[in-house]
């Protein structure tokens, strides 16, 4: 049984409306995050094993809830709590006093909302059997056999009105109205509420064994139907060859599927950005609407569809002398209609199209592309016995992963003669949405660990390069390329002792404080992000903590 709440802060403020400092915290490791958003997950689970009918025989019948109660208090950040006891160094943003955001004239407004929920209900029961059958072939013939039923279910819950209607406040500069609702995510609204459910049942078959001395052979197959979906059939094959203790070919194929998430289905929500035409701000309702919505159909959405996908992998595995293995591993992986959220269609032509639903503004969930993944991963391990000095192990870790966009789904006959085709293509996936893809994480990324043991005694130090990125912010008549981060080295280190069910550890994460390269002016939107979003090592620098754990 267990049980995560969150709070968050709405965003991120300037300098001079949010000054930050330097704190020491102590964090437990049950904890209450930040990122109010306050998400609760149960998940109870039962089962029964009945060893006279088979040698394995587990019946689960686990159940979750998880349910996202939206809270908005302000711009305060509040503590989070964590079960491991670590004692660390964090940056804390500090909230104003209500008022001190808004125009001096203006009374302060209420600063704390019910913003509604979102909930995700999940019954899972699952039924799995194996065994070892002797077969005639080299080894036992591993047999297994399962079944699942799962019932899903969605809601969207509306929040108290002042979450999001308008109050008729003006903006922190007196120079305007400000945007209904509360800052940044307005309240659900009664017309976004929403409680769906459907029901999946599935069936799989698994065979592995050895059908010669150094020949090992696997053969899978799963079928699902969904009840909004139909039926889908997948399936795996996977070879190993061993021609000798030291030596092995290893590859696998299969296909996927996954199926439109509820959420992605029937999300939606209503907020309000201001955008200065001229000298005045003008309002601009911005929806995003379900795909089965009569807005999102003008605009071109269909049902969603399932993402299908091939994977193909291949790899060997050294071991010249006893200490040292070596691994290379090739995988690409062809993923047909992912599902994307669009970017926002209006303006211009398609103003007319969502005149009749109040809209300035919309997007929707779509089947938007193909994408293929392909890589490899280069791994050397090492170990050496110290003897008295304990043991030391070694590993180096390369990995090479690339992104490519293969298909954006085409123009929809309903905006055909609203927008050409590189229109539609610029709000369905735009750039920023591929430089997501393509570039937007380190297609390198190398990772080297030293890992010391000497009694209760455990050190480890690891060095991380993570290669160059793009970032991933709109483009403008200012920013008109990407800007490119260059790689960076990361050092790790802890230093902990165990005795009995007892650690105790000290050590630091980013010890020499290494930051991503700052974003030019032009990307960082007046300063307000200093450092790019998508950093694959985050923005916090250096992390110092003492950890105490007990294992029971």
């Amino acid at each position: 049984m267990g049980r995560l709440r969150g709070e968050r802060r709405p965003d991120l403020r300037q300098p001079r409306h949010a000054p930050q400092r330097r704190r020491h915290r102590v964090l437990l490791r049950l904890r209450r995050l930040q990122p109010p958003h306050r998400r609760a997950r149960r998940q109870p689970a039962a089962g029964h094993r009945r060893e006279q009918l088979a040698p394995d025989l587990p019946a689960r019948l686990p159940a979750s809830h998880r349910a996202e109660d939206q809270r908005r208090l302000g711009h305060r950040r509040l503590p989070r709590h964590e079960v491991e006891v670590v004692l660390g160094r964090f940056r804390r943003v500090r909230a104003q006093p209500p008022g001190l955001l808004r125009h001096e004239q203006l009374p302060p407004n209420h600063d704390r909302f019910y913003s509604g929920a979102i909930a995700a209900n999940q019954f899972v029961a699952t039924l799995d059997l194996s065994r070892g059958l002797e077969v005639g072939l080299a080894g036992p013939l591993n047999l297994a056999l399962g079944a699942e039923l799962r019932n899903e279910n969605f809601q969207i819950v509306a929040g108290e009105p002042d979450s999001w209607r308008d109050g008729g406040s003006r903006n922190q500069f007196g120079s305007a109205p400000a945007a209904p609702g509360v800052q940044v995510f307005p309240g659900f609204r009664p017309s976004n509420e929403t409680d769906t459910s459907r029901r999946n049942v599935a069936g799989y078959v698994d065979l592995e064994g050895d059908v010669a001395k150094q020949l090992r052979i696997g053969a899978a197959g799963r079928f699902e139907h969904y009840d909004d979906f139909g039926n889908t059939t997948d399936g795996k094959l996977t070879v190993r060859i061993e021609p000798t203790r030291r030596f092995v070919i290893r590859g696998a194929a299969s296909t996927g599927f996954r199926a439109p998430s509820l959420a992605q289905s029937y999300f939606q929500t209503v907020s309000t950005n201001f955008t200065l035409v001229g000298s005045t701000f003008v309002p601009l309702e911005i929806v995003t609407a379900p795909v089965k919505s009569d807005l999102a159909r003008t605009l071109g959405a269909t049902d969603l569809q399932p993402e299908t996908s091939v994977n193909l992998s291949g790899g060997v595995v050294l071991s010249p002398v006893d200490p040292l293995e070596l691994t290379a591993d090739f995988y690409r992986v062809r993923i047909d209609d992912r599902i994307v959220l669009s970017e926002n269609f209006g303006g211009g032509p398609l103003a007319t199209l969502l005149q009749p639903f109040g809209a300035s503004q919309a997007r929707y969930f779509s089947n938007a592309v193909d994408t293929r993944t392909s890589g490899f991963d280069l791994i050397a391990s090492y170990r050496a016995d110290l003897d008295a000095a304990g043991m030391l192990r070694l590993q180096g870790a390369y990995n090479h992963t690339e992104t490519k966009i293969l298909r954006i789904a085409p123009t929809p006959a309903q905006l055909a003669s609203f927008l050409q085709r590189s229109q539609f293509e610029a709000i369905l996936f735009n750039d920023t949405a591929r430089r997501r893809f393509s570039c937007g994480q380190p297609k390198d990324n190398l990772r080297l660990t030293a890992d010391w043991t000497r009694g209760g005694w455990n050190a480890v130090l690891r060095e991380s390069r993570y290669g160059e990125y793009c970032d991933i912010e709109d483009l403008s008549a200012a920013h008109t390329t990407a800007q490119m981060f260059p790689a960076k080295w990361l050092t790790d280190l802890e230093v902990a002792y165990r005795k009995d069910r007892y650690t105790i550890g000290i050590g630091g994460q980013d010890l020499f404080n290494v930051l991503p390269d700052p974003q030019v002016a032009s990307i960082a939107f007046n300063n307000i992000r200093t450092f790019p979003r998508n950093a694959p090592f985050g923005f916090n620098g250096r992390f110092l903590y003492a950890r105490m754990t007990y294992r029971f």
